[in-house]
Parts: structure tokens; sequence; C-alpha cells
């Protein structure tokens, strides 16, 4: 597979990761209009059904940033790029990833989630917004939860999942621009 073949395999794999997120988006902003906001919190069907959805939203969008990480991650040697744009990505994962307590936290939870499904998420109406919240304490029973999640929690005892997946998403979406202007000019700077 030559350079421009990965490419556009990461290019698809960033339009499923942006797409997964905006639908998660969309169901959220949905379920907090007004007009049917009221309709889920008196049914208790349709709780259920809201539920499942925001489960769905969240697993399909974990999946296709563990996806788009792992294409990026087995292909970049593959890549012809200068030494100095590997250096400069590996303190761009090292920075985003590796050090960034969110991304940690993300991390383990889709560890957890992929082993267990969301058993321990719940839905609360505030009055103002319907929140798919996550129990920390239950989140951190789970064999599969990694202690690289902890940072991020220090002493919250819910945290919204939604908030948590719009936040990783900015740092995510951040690298991936960075990621994809400064790879193309890396690679047609070696073809001229």
């Amino acid at each position: 597979m030559d350079s421009h073949e990965i490419m556009q395999r990461i290019a698809n794999s960033r339009i499923v990761f942006r797409d997964s997120f905006r639908d998660l988006e969309h169901f959220y902003n949905t379920i907090n209009k007004d007009e049917i906001r009221f309709t889920i919190v008196s049914s208790d069907q349709l709780i259920k059904k809201f539920y499942c959805d925001g489960l769905r939203f969240v697993m399909n969008y974990l999946s296709s940033m563990y996806a788009l990480k792992s294409l990026v991650q087995a292909q970049i040697n593959n890549l012809n790029i200068t030494e100095e744009f590997k250096k400069e990505y590996a303190c761009k994962i090292k920075y985003n990833f590796r050090d960034n307590a969110l991304a940690m936290f993300v991390e383990s939870c889709r560890n957890v989630f992929v082993h267990e499904g969301i058993p321990f998420a719940k839905i609360v109406f505030t009055g103002q917004k319907i929140e798919l919240l996550v129990d920390v304490k239950e989140l951190q029973k789970s064999p599969y939860f990694e202690n690289k999640g902890k940072a991020y929690i220090k002493d919250k005892d819910v945290i919204n999942f939604y908030e948590v997946c719009r936040e990783h998403y900015n740092l995510t979406n951040s690298f991936y621009e960075w990621f994809w202007s400064n790879i193309q000019f890396n690679i047609s700077a070696e073809h001229k």
C-alpha cells in the first residue's frame, strides 16, 4: 500500500469518526429539546429507548475513535514522511493522548465498555436536561478499568459522558487537523 492509499484510508476513518460524534451530538441535542425531553421523561418505554440509543451513539463514537487511532498508529511508519515529522508526531501523541488525563480516561472507559457494556450508566433528568451519567465507583470496580484513567476522575461521583465525549472529540479532532495538514505537507515535500 502506498502513501496515497494509506492517507485515503485515514481520511475515510476520520470521516467515520467525525460523523459518529455528530450523530451523538445530534441525538443529545434532539432529546434535550423541550418538546421531546418532556415526552421522554413521561414514558418508561421512551426512557429505555433513550438509554439504549444513548449507549449506542457513545459506543459508535468510541469505536470509531479507536479505529482511527489504531489505523494511524499501524501505518505511520509506512508513510514517506520526514524524520522531523516523526519526532513532532511523537511529541503530539504524548502531549495529546499519553499524558492527557481526559484521553486516558476515555481509553480506560472504552476498555470497560467493550468487555462489559455500560451497565453503570444512568439517566438523570435535571429539569433542564437529560444526561447520560457514568457512576464512577461502579466504573472503577471493573477489572477492565485501568489506573491510567483515574487522574481525570479526581473526586467526581458521576461523570456526564456526553460532555466527556465532546471534550475528547475536540482534543482528538484538533490533533488530526494538525496531523492531516502536516502529513500532507511532508508527503508532498518528499515527492518534489
